[in-house]
């Protein structure tokens, strides 16, 4: 047989559709500000490994908000923490690769922090050249950053030597 469905069998329909999505909406949001806020919660836990030197374990744990939650507002954030890491624990090569997978973030806002710590791992790498490049292009890319004043003080101190 056929269907026939009128005007009002369809309104009906999308009324009730209407319905169920906005009480489904009602649901996930709480959901979504709850898995924001365990996020949140597990990023401030990784930023207080760092700041006591535990960089292992702080590694880690900026690693599993990477990979559990890695669109959250803090997995740029995240990532560039994992750069500092390695930085903090002299692993310079390894750090310049986690600060370079910040710029992957397109609305990061911490671009220019990774950028100055590229430059500052190459001169702990002992490459001057590089070092030179990276510092002018934050000052090229981020001509407004908080760090530009003190980018133009060692950029002349390093072509000085």
């Amino acid at each position: 047989g056929s269907v026939q469905l009128t005007c009002t069998d369809i309104r009906g329909w999308l009324d009730s559709l209407a319905r169920r999505t906005t009480a489904a909406a009602f649901q996930v949001e709480p959901v979504r500000r709850a898995e924001e806020d365990t996020v949140a919660a597990a990023y401030q836990h990784a930023l207080g490994l760092y700041r006591q030197r535990q960089y292992e374990e702080a590694l880690e744990r900026f690693a599993a908000i990477l990979s559990t939650a890695p669109y959250s507002e803090w997995a740029d954030n995240a990532q560039y923490w994992r750069g500092e890491c390695y930085y903090g624990l002299g692993r310079y090569r390894q750090a310049l690769t986690e600060f370079t997978k910040v710029f992957a973030f397109q609305s990061t806002e911490k671009a220019d922090d990774a950028q100055l710590k590229v430059a500052r791992c190459y001169l702990a790498l002992g490459d001057k050249d590089r070092a030179l490049i990276a510092y002018q292009v934050l000052l090229d890319e981020y001509p407004d950053s908080e760090y530009a004043e003190a980018v133009r003080d060692e950029l002349w101190r390093l072509r000085g030597d």
